[in-house]
């Protein structure tokens, strides 16, 4: 007998074809049978990543992983990408198209049944480190507090700090560091919490010896 298949392409891929049994010799007659090729069930994930703001959108256009069922043997996955995030905050990077090969480079997506999850973009605040001068006042019946400055270390942004708790009275406190403004950026994208964003400081009594009778 004669085996041959039928259908609108390989009998490799997914789909439906037909098997017809002929016979030879000892055997007359033909045979025939539709099957079908079930879909290979992948999914796929888009690449995660995260970075400390930096003032460049973060993407990851090109990565992906089969997180879930396997491929054949010889096949490869590609995927296009199109998630961005520049400022903090998170956002989805979202699975556009996903190619699937096989070793000769013929395109087999239509072989699997995808499905795509997307990965995360994350972008978290920059520490920065405050700086305090003028630490040590003498009492001058206004109110007072010491200096804070803060250098963002980013082409084009200054940031404008804003210190809490002046005081008027000679004695010690704390003050409190703070984002008022960013040039050509936001206060979101810093923290100045890992270094002191606060400092002790003390007003001293203005001397007697140094007032006018």
């Amino acid at each position: 007998h004669e085996i041959t298949y039928t259908n609108s392409g390989s009998i490799t891929n997914a789909g439906t074809a037909t098997v017809t049994v002929t016979g030879k010799g000892n055997y007359t007659g033909t045979k025939s049978k539709d099957f079908t090729i079930s879909k290979k069930g992948v999914t796929v994930t888009s690449g995660s990543k995260s970075q400390v703001y930096n003032a460049s959108a973060l993407t990851l256009t090109t990565s992906c992983n089969v997180t879930s069922g396997s491929l054949v043997s010889g096949h490869t996955v590609t995927c296009a990408n199109t998630g961005s995030i520049k400022d903090v905050g998170n956002t989805a990077n979202t699975l556009s198209t996903v190619t699937i090969k096989n070793a000769s480079g013929t395109d087999v997506t239509s072989s699997y049944n995808v499905t795509k999850v997307n990965g995360t973009l994350t972008v978290t605040a920059k520490p920065l480190e405050v700086s305090w001068t003028d630490t040590s006042l003498t009492y001058n019946r206004s109110s007072q507090a010491p200096t804070a400055t803060v250098n963002t270390g980013i082409t084009n942004q200054t940031m404008t700090v804003s210190v809490g708790n002046a005081q008027t009275n000679a004695g010690t406190y704390t003050a409190t560091a703070s984002c008022s403004t960013v040039t050509n950026g936001k206060c979101t994208n810093y923290s100045l919490t890992s270094a002191p964003a606060s400092q002790e400081y003390i007003i001293n009594p203005y001397p007697i010896s140094s007032a006018t009778i």
